[in-house]
């Protein structure tokens, strides 16, 4: 966490947040534990590198915890924290927001597509 003082608590949550994918790695992540190599399946586009640059960040605030079985063969898997848990149903609340929008600029004419092909994207992961 780089700042002790926020001027409204939306900038906490957005600091967390910040990188392209921590969201999709939250809200992957709430259905149970996975290794690196299962997220970056399930992550389009995301890079090996990049995605453990997130993993770390996301730990070192406490959303994601890591666990490693130190033996051989060694595995190593990342999980959501209490805190992670929770911030997880603010990102399925934004994420149902964000497809009824799409839906409604389609109905406007405005081609709009959620890939996910879950009818209400995260909530069903």
């Amino acid at each position: 966490m780089k700042k002790q003082v926020y001027h409204l608590g939306i900038d906490i949550t957005l600091e967390i947040l910040n990188g392209k994918w921590k969201p999709s790695i939250i809200c992957h992540l709430g259905t149970k534990q996975m290794r690196h190599d299962e997220l970056m399946h399930l992550i389009p586009g995301i890079s090996q590198k990049v995605l453990t640059q997130q993993l770390n960040s996301l730990i070192e605030e406490e959303i994601v915890e890591k666990e490693d079985n130190h033996n051989f063969p060694r595995v190593v898997t990342y999980a959501l924290t209490e805190t992670g848990r929770s911030l997880r149903k603010v990102l399925i609340e934004m994420s149902l927001w964000g497809e009824k929008r799409a839906k409604e600029l389609s109905n406007e004419g405005i081609p709009t597509k959620v890939e996910y092909t879950e009818p209400t994207g995260y909530q069903n992961l």
